[in-house]
């Protein structure tokens, strides 16, 4: 990043947390008065100082990419393992694979291992697929509406004319 004077950099950076010019110049420790909004201004347009917020605002952008990368990785891996993973099935009987021999996606998936009985409980599948087809916008508000009316026993049904009916269950 551009070498800028320390009130710069506290002005940059409140900048780019705030978007405010005028409180991130007093914040910064500049001196208040009639021309503050003129002299914040002008402390914007110096190339050093937008060359630094650029700067700042690209590394923000990436780490809150990567971020985002891997929240998105560990979603993907409870969402998508598969018993397949852990075990096989001969016909008539399930046979735990070594641990070892686990793709990272069923060992991320694992919520809990009970050494005693041998059960291994996964975290919620459900759970994190709704997550992601929220996050890839494959649900709508209406969904979630009638998702939480199904969970006070209120169901939703639309007729062939396009209307909708709302009925409660016994």
């Amino acid at each position: 990043m551009k070498a800028i004077g320390e009130k710069q950099r506290k002005f940059c950076q409140r900048y780019i947390e705030t978007g405010n010019l005028t409180q991130s110049y007093l914040d910064a420790g500049y001196a208040a008065g009639p021309a503050i909004a003129t002299n914040a201004a002008k402390l914007l347009k110096t190339e050093k100082v937008r060359e630094y917020i650029r700067e700042a605002q690209a590394a923000l952008n990436q780490a809150t990419l990567e971020k985002t990368e891997k929240i998105l990785t560990e979603f993907e891996r409870l969402a998508y393992h598969q018993i397949s993973d852990v075990c096989t099935f001969d016909g008539t009987k399930f046979t735990l694979l070594p641990m070892s021999d686990w793709p990272d996606r069923a060992k991320a998936s694992v919520k809990a291992i009970d050494f005693k009985t041998g059960k291994i409980t996964f975290h919620d599948k459900n759970n994190a697929l709704n997550s992601m087809a929220r996050i890839h916008g494959l649900t709508s508000d209406f969904d979630t509406s009638i998702a939480n009316l199904k969970s006070y026993g209120l169901h939703i049904t639309r007729s062939k004319d396009g209307s909708y009916t709302l009925r409660q269950e016994c």
